[in-house]
């Protein structure tokens, strides 16, 4: 079976350059700037008037790193050494997978994958609740942007590696049917690789749900179906890998229908055969979806 994909570590650091800590008070500080330079983050927030405290840490320590006050949409004051009791949001992952989006880009791509293998956790704060409502999804997902704006390498010849001048990835398009297009795409993305884990558990029988072969060779009877097919996906028409996405996306439903065939049926002779298409298509699938969410 081909492994759901995983984000690509960050280059080692080279000699001669000194890291500055992430989620430190020196980075909360460049995020908090950062954060109240972007009315694309800020102004949402303040429609909303969202004020919370959300922390920024790495999976298996007791506390998060470091915390941004946000009062009425504007960040107003960092904290650390502070309890994840105290906070609204925590959200942790591990420190190479922080500095692996950060240098790579925090494209709706990375950012699907990332909570829908649980590399971006949330220890406090209900995402799923939270993506609901436009006026705090939006900035969510842009705010990560600002994370790439931070100077966080500095050599010690004074010149700077800003990861800001790196090509963007994950932008969201300005106008309201962009931003939604592009969440719509965010979210199908993560029911996609949580719908291939469940597939691929069934057939392997590491799990006993049963799959209706009638369902799974409708194309449209999953999230990312009904998005390929929505008006939300029309900005996309346009775009070379759309139409690609579209044909591999149903190849990749016949074939998974007619595993479930054979399975049902008792029929082995050519079950490995079908196995491996099914997993060429789906990596077919995966960089179809990659080289889409870069024009977002």
């Amino acid at each position: 079976m081909a492994d759901i994909p995983v984000m690509l570590l960050v280059k080692p650091t080279t000699e001669g350059e000194n890291m500055i800590d992430l989620f430190s008070e020196q980075w909360m500080t460049a995020l908090k700037n950062a954060w109240n330079s972007a009315p694309q983050v800020y102004e949402p927030l303040q429609k909303a008037l969202f004020s919370s405290r959300v922390g920024y840490g790495f999976i298996g320590e007791p506390q998060p790193r470091g915390v941004l006050v946000i009062e009425d949409g504007m960040a107003t004051s960092t904290l650390s050494g502070i309890n994840s009791g105290e906070v609204d949001w925590d959200l942790r992952a591990t420190e190479d997978n922080w500095k692996s989006w950060i240098e790579n880009g925090f494209s709706l791509y990375n950012l699907g994958i990332a909570f829908a293998t649980h590399q971006l956790q949330f220890q406090k704060g209900d995402y799923a609740q939270m993506l609901k409502n436009p006026l705090l999804s939006r900035p969510f997902v842009r705010h990560f942007e600002l994370f790439e704006n931070i100077q966080t390498y500095q050599t010690n010849s004074g010149l700077l590696y800003r990861l800001g001048l790196k090509k963007k990835k994950g932008v969201i398009e300005s106008d309201n049917s962009g931003q939604r297009s592009g969440l719509d795409l965010l979210e199908a993305i993560q029911a996609h690789i949580k719908w291939k884990a469940r597939f691929q558990n069934a057939i392997t029988g590491e799990s006993k749900e049963v799959f209706n072969p009638g369902d799974v060779y409708v194309d449209t009877a999953c999230e990312l179906g009904k998005w390929i097919h929505s008006p939300f996906s029309e900005i996309f028409h346009d775009q070379p890998h759309f139409e690609n996405l579209k044909n591999t996306h149903a190849e990749f439903h016949k074939h998974a229908g007619d595993i479930v065939i054979k399975i049902q049926s008792g029929s082995r002779e050519s079950l490995d055969q079908s196995i491996d298409e099914f997993n060429r298509i789906s990596r077919s699938l995966i960089r179809d979806l990659h080289e889409l969410a870069k024009f977002m």
